[in-house]
């Protein structure tokens, strides 16, 4: 290889990349860094070594390295061109695949022990990467801490089916190999590095197939695990490769006596010699690790009942549903006070009314081991009371047997001694003891008025409803807990519900006064029950709402104690965490609450969008997933997966593809009236489907306002926005012509009255000096957009975030202050930002391209300080 390789192979890429250093590489390749000067983002080019290019046809090559390229998953580097260098430089094959922002696995090892729980996520993403390969055919075969790349806490594996391509390019003929052909064909079993080979790989056995990645993974996985590999690293080549074939390492559990047992032993399974011996698949492997991890580290969680409480059968008329659905979350909630007991949250369970799975399945689904089902008849009586009789059923999830079942029957007026004689006893029957302060809740009497009682369990139904979010469902559960408190004005747990639903409302309504009234109520509840968990959760999250996220989340942690089995109380904590900027602790917040809620999309949204707040990208993705599956309806799913795609690697072609899975009904109007906010603010609008587009063109001010909002500033601001970015200036400007018009008084109102700024436009919180300097920066009205940008930074100023300085940055280089732009990019990418801006998006989005040349730009974009 001749030693100015560097210029070569810049002269073999022209002008679309630049070449701008060498990163080192192996035995198998060269490894530069250059930028992709067309998408504005780093690549990594990796030359092949002469004694391998001599017996490879470049051209076939080339054409098997695209089975790699079709590799698509978050735990893979994918490969994204092959070629040849220049004649001069001996005409070596090439590859290309996306530069990973990070450290390698064995430069991780270097600095120090890895901590058992990163060890086992790094773990488990390789044998999440070696499953989507293997299902698709392509074996790595070269499985080591080099190839694992670090991209924040995730794993990535790169170099996938580089090995095959090699074996399947060599030259020659089958029969009449020419030396150097032979060579490598010989080496296309055990071509890898000797340290991790399996030991059929060593011994060049033409059949070796994927179990010898497994292999390499028990290999890698020892060494993280022990800190030392399981043979002498240090020795030559033949030796190491004899210890592979004929040596038995030393039992993980002697080396590494703090590793759980269970995952000691899996990790030598992996290391047997015989393949038939290893798990059979990567499916196989990420399942026994799933398995013994649960066993290892959730030991109180195995041993604690989980009960999923299905919804209750009514056995009367139609029309006393919601009685039985109201008392079916009534003695959820009367079980879920109690703390050794975990209780599955209603938005999971109510999934299965009406179900004819067996209660092994459902618990399997919900991750419970017990199932309460239950039948209601109320024999109304003419002056409304009448007899009440429920029929509940405990079944054990693993033999579906009955633990308990007694029928509880008594007046309507005793409905709440039957509700707790129901909890008592099946807490009695999965051998849970109740504190007298849980004893006492259970048995409770929430109001002494039966009227008030019938309007708060109708308010539950009501909730209970899968339609809840509509409109119609949401006012008719504020009319009912307002029917209740009215009746009886001291009844806690109806105050505590009414502001709970003042509170939801908030963000479908634009009712400035739903705050107020939400707090009013909560202050009701808090008086006349201070005990009350609704009434305690309604308090903290008013807190919240007044701006008090940090009071707020010292509510929710003392309220946690009391409320062990309440999704909603961890799923607020996860988002009062992030408010306050603790957003490494709002991911087991959110893990709590989906475990809890294990049905319900928001808690895995919130998850994913958590993970993308830390950049943890490929986390997001795979979260998402889950989410979507529970919702796969819900088309604005779709537009999160493909921000994070973006985020991640600037990657269009994901990002459009998860636009063509959505539901094009839903998808298409959901993002008309989209703002598209900070994130990729240019390179979205290349993976937006053409309807939406169209649909951009075409909206009127009355369609943006039946869409939920009727602020006539957002829908300007989104008109600004769609033809500044399909370059039509002149209607952009018009628009933003608009948004001043509409603002600019407004804030010189407020101002004058002394208040802040700020306030709410649904969808987004929005502030007035926000939407002015992007608006001002349209019309290239560049004195008004500083004002107002500094003045929304300013205020922002009060809660330290990414977003507002990522918008101030956009404005700042549109009027020309690219020193201040770069400054706030800087401090925003210090912060939690990764659902916003990520330097793969700023490198690719031309929105930034003012800023193209500036050196401390430069610097940031390519990792390293201004």
């Amino acid at each position: 290889m001749t030693t100015d390789l560097h210029k070569h192979l810049q002269a073999t890429l022209g002008e679309t990349y630049t070449v701008e250093r060498e990163l080192g590489g192996g035995g198998m390749s060269r490894v530069f860094v250059a930028r992709d000067e067309t998408l504005g983002r780093l690549v990594v080019v990796k030359v092949l070594a002469p004694e391998l290019a001599q017996g490879v046809s470049a051209e076939r090559f080339a054409r098997e390295i695209r089975v790699a390229a079709t590799l698509q998953a978050p735990h893979i580097v994918p490969v994204l061109a092959a070629g040849t260098t220049s004649a001069e430089a001996g005409e070596l094959p090439y590859y290309t695949m996306p530069y990973v922002e990070g450290e390698s696995l064995r430069a991780r090892l270097a600095s120090g022990p890895i901590p058992l729980v990163e060890a086992v996520s790094v773990l488990r993403d390789v044998a999440t990467a070696l499953e989507h390969a293997h299902g698709r055919g392509v074996v790595h075969r070269d499985i080591k801490p080099e190839n694992i790349l670090l991209s924040g806490r995730t794993a990535v594996v790169t170099d996938f089916g580089i090995a095959k391509a090699l074996r399947l390019a060599s030259t020659g003929t089958p029969e009449r190999p020419t030396d150097a052909a032979g060579t490598l064909t010989q080496l296309g079993a055990s071509l890898g590095t000797p340290a991790y080979m399996a030991p059929e790989q060593a011994l060049g056995d033409p059949d070796t197939d994927h179990r010898a990645d497994i292999y390499a993974w028990g290999v890698v996985a020892y060494e993280l695990l022990a800190g030392r590999h399981p043979f002498d690293a240090r020795a030559t080549t033949q030796r190491l490769l004899a210890a592979h074939v004929s040596e038995a390492p030393s039992p993980l559990a002697e080396r590494a006596p703090g590793v759980p047992t269970a995952l000691a032993a899996l990790v030598m399974r992996c290391l047997e010699k015989d393949p038939d011996r290893r798990p059979q698949s990567a499916g196989e492997l990420l399942a026994a690790l799933a398995a013994v991890v649960s066993r290892a580290w959730r030991p109180a969680a195995s041993a604690q009942p989980v009960l999923a409480v299905l919804p209750f059968e009514n056995l009367g008329p139609p029309a006393d549903a919601y009685f039985a659905d109201g008392l079916t979350e009534e003695v959820r909630s009367r079980l879920a006070g109690i703390g050794g007991l975990r209780v599955i949250g209603g938005t999971s369970a109510r999934q299965y009314r009406g179900t004819t799975k067996g209660a092994r399945q459902i618990a399997r689904e919900l991750g419970a081991t017990h199932v309460l089902r239950g039948t209601v008849r109320w024999e109304r009586a003419p002056n409304g009371g009448g007899r009440v009789r429920v029929s509940p059923e405990l079944e054990r999830a693993a033999d579906q047997s009955t633990v308990w079942a007694q029928p509880e029957e008594g007046p309507y007026d005793d409905v709440f001694a039957t509700q707790a004689r129901v909890a008592e006893q099946v807490a009695a029957a999965l051998d849970v003891a109740l504190r007298p302060r849980e004893r006492s809740a259970v048995a409770a009497r929430p109001t002494p008025n039966l009227a008030a009682y019938d309007a708060y369990l109708r308010g539950r139904a009501r909730e209970a409803d899968p339609d809840w979010t509509d409109a119609p469902v949401r006012r008719a559960t504020i009319a009912e807990y307002q029917r209740a408190v009215a009746l009886d004005p001291q009844f806690a747990a109806a105050h505590a519900r009414l502001a709970l639903a003042y509170l939801t409302e908030r963000f479908y309504s634009p009712d400035t006064g739903l705050v107020a009234r939400a707090r009013a109520s909560a202050s009701r509840a808090m008086a006349f029950d201070s005990t009350d968990i609704d009434a305690r959760l309604a308090r903290a999250l008013v807190v919240e709402a007044d701006g008090d996220a940090a009071g707020a989340y010292r509510m929710l942690v003392a309220l946690a104690r009391g409320a062990p089995s309440d999704a909603m109380v961890y799923f607020h904590m996860g988002w009062v965490q992030q408010l306050i900027g603790h957003h490494e602790e709002a991911i087991p917040s959110y893990e709590r609450a989906a475990l809890l809620e294990p049905r319900w999309p928001a808690a895995r949204g919130e998850l994913a969008g958590a993970y993308d707040r830390l950049s943890r990208y490929q986390e997001a993705i795979r979260t998402r997933e889950h989410e979507i599956v529970l919702a796969s309806d819900f088309a604005v799913v779709r537009v999160f997966q493909a921000s994070s795609y973006l985020l991640w690697r600037a990657d269009t072609a994901a990002a459009r593809r998860e636009l063509e899975r959505g539901d094009q009904g839903q998808l298409v109007p959901a993002l008309t009236r989209w703002l598209t906010g900070p994130a990729g603010r240019a390179i979205w609008w290349r993976v937006m489907p053409r309807a939406v587009l169209a649909a951009k063109d075409t909206l009127t001010l009355a369609g943006f306002s039946r869409g939920g909002s009727d602020a006539p500033e957002l829908f300007h601001l989104m008109k600004a926005h769609h033809f500044a970015f399909t370059g039509r200036t002149d209607r952009a400007r018009a628009h933003a012509d608009s948004v001043i018009a509409l603002a600019e008084p407004a804030r010189r109102h407020e101002s004058g009255a002394g208040a802040s700024t700020e306030f709410v436009v649904l969808p987004h919180h929005l502030t007035l000096a926000e939407i002015l300097a992007e608006a001002y920066a349209y019309t290239g009205r560049a004195a008004g957009a500083a004002r107002a940008v500094d003045q929304y930074v300013q205020e922002a100023r009060r809660n330290p975030r990414s977003e507002p300085l990522v918008t101030a940055a956009y404005v700042d280089a549109r009027i020309g202050r690219r020193d201040l732009a770069v400054a706030r990019l800087t401090e925003a990418l210090r912060l939690p930002s990764g659902n916003l801006i990520s330097r793969a998006l700023l490198r690719a989005d031309p929105s930034w391209a003012p800023l193209r040349g500036h050196p401390g730009f430069e610097r940031l974009i390519a990792g390293g300080k201004p």
